[in-house]
């Protein structure tokens, strides 16, 4: 399994082995390596204030969205830099600040750093090595000195792993059990709740919120979200919402949906299970769950397994076909009977529609279908007559 995105410092060495060895890996720069050698080659030359002003603006031109706010933007910090009465005598309209951001960074690296040109590609929102650069510190918390054997720090390297996949183990098992507050209010996310990451639908609640904003500043949706994490955007989110229907879990990047370790497969490929093998399936972590799973093993298709979320064996009475679709709609499966009389009702109200359907296999299929769903006895097991039947009743269901 390659790397889909790789951050680097601006060394020459390593952006070039980057491109060599994992040539469709998209690799941008660390925006506080920048933004720290900045800091460093022109430190002393600015009062406290006038840092503080000076990161504002760079924080403000490196986020920029559009490429018309970043040329605003570019513009404005180079006014600021060269007209600012607070930074010393040295700043002139040629001065070497602004030359060297302008002639090192943004000239030759912007479409590495800057938003507008970054979040075109996936990221997943990283932008920095910070993560790095912490597992950089908590080794040395380990080493605890430089006085350490090749054997000691190869343990104390096992042992900072080890805490680390703890950790990663912990958030898969939180998301694949746990459910936020904050996300089970919204329909929309109904099936992505559990088989995704948290984070992830926390970024896809953020920007739900950014329709209302949209909407009172009569701004329009950039889809940053999509293009750079691979999540549904706000106009896509407001898309589901308006038509009453949930973020189906195939619009969601495989980057949020590995909620384990097992299966390890490029992006753009599925898995090719073999009949017998295990099947993996990344929710199924109840020991409840095995004997279902291994019930159904040989039935699943393997192109469907990678696919399948949670097994559930409803009671296997008359009305079981019926059970299985109240599950499947999120209800329990003793609801079965307002299944029966929804699919009846949907029969009557459009007949004519039915029939003509039903008409085209045989004229008497849609009065049988109608007449087998049909059973009000909720208490006596139905006859085979009534059984759910597919294709027949399949259609409704679907």
């Amino acid at each position: 399994m390659e790397p889909r995105v790789i951050l680097t410092d601006a060394d020459h060495a390593l952006m070039n082995a980057c491109d060599a060895v994992f040539p469709n890996a998209t690799k941008n720069l660390c925006r506080w390596h920048i933004s720290e050698n900045i800091r460093r080659k022109f430190k002393g030359l600015y009062s406290k204030d006038t840092g503080t002003d000076f990161t504002y603006w760079w924080k403000v031109l490196y986020r920029s969205p559009t490429i018309q706010e970043y040329d605003n933007r570019r513009i404005n910090m180079e006014r600021h830099l060269i007209q600012d009465d607070r930074t010393c005598e040295s700043f002139k309209p040629d001065d070497k600040v602004w030359q060297y951001i302008r002639k090192n960074w943004l000239y030759p690296y912007r479409h590495k750093f800057v938003a507008w040109w970054i979040d075109e590609r996936r990221n997943y929102g990283e932008t920095t090595t910070n993560r790095v650069e912490s597992q950089h510190t908590n080794l040395k918390r380990y080493l605890n000195g430089s006085n350490n054997s090749l054997d000691t720090i190869a343990r104390h390297i096992l042992k900072m792993v080890n805490s680390q996949m703890k950790e990663i183990v912990k958030s898969f098992h939180e998301s694949r059990s746990k459910v936020m507050e904050g996300h089970r209010q919204h329909v929309w996310l109904k099936k992505l709740i559990n088989r995704v990451l948290t984070h992830a639908l926390g970024l896809l609640v953020n920007e739900y919120e950014l329709i209302h904003k949209m909407r009172d500043g009569g701004a329009s949706c950039d889809h940053h979200l999509y293009s750079s994490s691979g999540l549904s955007c706000a106009c896509r989110i407001e898309g589901y919402i308006v038509n009453d229907t949930c973020i189906p879990i195939k619009d969601v990047d495989p980057f949020w949906r590995r909620l384990n370790f097992d299966l390890a497969y490029p992006p753009n490929e599925e898995p090719d299970y073999e009949a017998g093998a295990p099947l993996g399936f990344p929710l199924m972590v109840s020991p409840a769950q095995v004997p279902a799973i291994e019930m159904f093993r040989s039935v699943i298709p393997g192109w469907a397994q990678p696919f399948v979320a949670d097994i559930k064996n409803v009671r296997p009475d008359s009305n079981c076909g019926f059970r299985s679709i109240a599950v499947g709609l999120g209800i329990h499966e003793k609801h079965w009977s307002d299944i029966r009389r929804a699919m009846q009702n949907e029969l009557e109200t459009n007949e004519g529609w039915w029939r003509a359907m039903f008409s085209k296999e045989d004229e008497r299929l849609y009065d049988w279908v109608h007449s087998s769903i049909s059973y009000s006895n909720t208490v006596k097991p139905a006859p085979p007559s009534h059984w759910f039947s597919v294709p027949s009743h399949g259609h409704m269901a679907a």
